[in-house]
């Protein structure tokens, strides 16, 4: 076998053995929902859940140790660590979580297990999470993006009474109690002066002319002016009334007869004085 032989089955020999290097310290790491990194609304708490799904292969393929390092913007709650792994090992500090079982794998050959915590943000930005895994064949380290946005802000302005008309225009101010930074739903602060309509109204005549008493009679009025306020519009509708002019008759006719009866009294007694004399 001539150099060049040799030269070419010794390059695919070490190809071969960093092809399964590489392979037995491949591992998938996602979050739980299986996205490639965290979104979250505001600050404060948040619960992180890491999947990490163990592909390796080769004579000791299990992971024993995982460790999580978080930025500074992210600190970890006590005591809220959670995972589906058998393991009983865990430290963590403000920034740094560690799982181990150097006896039993964490993570076993084509498994996968998630890591969790709560976390409080302090935050608003784009940061990452550096996840370390190690097995038998060395430490390997991954990193998982966090996208803390700002919570949506509900604008909620104020305004004062509006000023008398200066020239043409009159003013007010408004202010946004929530300072929310955003003027898309700001009201009007400036408003055109217009004269004042004063409707001037014209109604027909009441129909029907005649009615008796009880029912109803109606005309239709209207803004000649066209102000279309409706300030100020006369009744259209009215309840009629037993009839103003026979009874003002009557009563007429009764006073008259009053008047006679009492006159011709009182010319009969003067009558009778004087006979009496």
């Amino acid at each position: 076998m001539d150099n060049m032989n040799k030269k070419v089955i010794l390059l695919i020999g070490i190809i071969s053995i960093l092809s399964i290097c590489f392979i037995s310290a491949f591992q998938i790491i996602t979050t739980f929902e299986g996205k490639t990194s965290f979104s979250v609304s505001g600050t404060g708490n948040f619960v992180y859940k890491i999947n990490i799904e163990n592909t390796d292969i080769g004579n000791d393929p299990g992971i024993n140790k995982v460790e999580i390092i978080l930025p500074s913007s992210l600190k970890f709650v006590g005591e809220t660590n959670i995972t589906d792994s058998i393991y009983q090992n865990f430290s963590g500090a403000e920034n740094i979580l560690e799982w181990n079982n150097y006896e039993n794998s964490l993570i076993a050959e084509n498994e996968k297990k998630y890591f969790g915590f709560t976390a409080n943000t302090t935050e608003i930005g784009e940061f990452s999470i550096s996840i370390k895994v190690s097995n038998s064949s060395g430490e390997y380290a991954y990193g998982i993006a966090v996208d803390v946005a700002p919570l949506s802000c509900i604008q909620n302005w104020s305004c004062t009474e509006w000023s008398e008309c200066l020239g043409e225009s009159k003013i007010r101010t408004c202010v946004d109690f929530n300072l929310c930074g955003n003027e898309s739903e700001r009201p009007i602060e400036t408003e055109n002066c217009f004269a004042v309509c004063v409707p001037v109204y014209s109604c027909g005549e009441w129909t029907p002319e005649k009615c008796k008493k009880e029912e109803i009679q109606t005309r239709v009025c209207a803004d000649i002016k066209n102000c279309g306020t409706g300030e100020g519009r006369p009744t259209e509708e009215r309840v009629c009334k037993a009839n103003s002019k026979l009874l003002f008759i009557i009563m007429v006719i009764v006073i008259l007869t009053f008047v006679a009866l009492f006159t011709w009294t009182l010319i009969d007694l003067i009558r009778r004085m004087k006979n009496s004399d």
